[in-house]
């Protein structure tokens, strides 16, 4: 594990201070950095074995005098120990500037890499990072406020276009259904319209029938009367 040029522990400050970093590809550590001695990494590395797979992005545990903290993007995990007295927001702000910072160089090519690989060349960035964090807490907790501000917008918007999308299709089922109404309409009404001609033709024969036997019985009358006159 890598300490800050031996730096002694020493008593907490009032409020708190940033101890050890590290970012880890699943439960593979790539770098890491502490700034007092002791066991920290063994400690950390213990709790990110226990992070429960496809939990929540952030979370943070307290552990004895000390808080611990880690932040899920994709395959990686970035994690923060600090004095129990170093404020939550400060933690989470370290943790988002950590991971745009990797995430921006190093997305895609530490894929691959083994543990320890990322050591030499991003444990001196992560050694900056904890004194800038514990030097300038303010700024990390209006970076996490700000994220947090960012955060909520995005849930909102998410929220709006969930909606938009539930009633389109909402609106795409009513469509659906009034065009097979308006199918329907329009077989009932061919059908109505070939039902009407049918019985119209049938009316018709059933006129042209009565008509030929009118005129059989008309015939038949006007043949026996003309028989009667000429005494047939």
């Amino acid at each position: 594990m890598a300490t800050a040029g031996g730096a002694a522990a020493a008593a907490p400050s009032k409020r708190g201070e940033l101890r050890y970093a590290m970012v880890a590809r699943g439960v593979d550590v790539l770098a890491e950095q502490s700034m007092i001695k002791g066991d920290l990494s063994s400690t950390v590395q213990q709790c990110l074995a226990e992070l429960p797979q496809g939990g929540a992005k952030y979370v943070a545990l307290p552990h004895g005098d000390f808080t611990i903290a880690f932040q899920t993007e994709k395959e990686y995990v970035f994690g923060v120990l600090a004095d129990k007295e170093v404020a939550r927001d400060v933690l989470r702000g370290f943790l988002e500037k950590l991971k745009g910072g990797f995430m921006a160089k190093y997305a895609s090519k530490a894929r691959a890499m083994p543990a320890g690989a990322l050591q030499r060349e991003f444990g001196p960035k992560l050694k900056q990072q904890l004194q800038q964090g514990s030097a300038r807490p303010e700024e990390l907790s209006k970076a996490a406020k700000i994220q947090g501000q960012v955060e909520e917008v995005k849930g909102v918007m998410l929220e709006n276009m969930r909606k938009v999308i539930n009633r389109g299709e909402k609106l795409q089922v009513l469509e659906e259904k009034a065009n097979v109404l308006q199918e329907e309409a329009l077989k009932f009404k061919k059908g109505a319209k070939a039902v009407k001609a049918k019985m119209w033709w049938e009316n018709m024969k059933i006129k042209v029938l009565f008509i030929i036997i009118a005129v059989l019985l008309l015939g038949g009358i006007v043949s026996l009367i003309a028989c009667r006159i000429a005494k047939c």
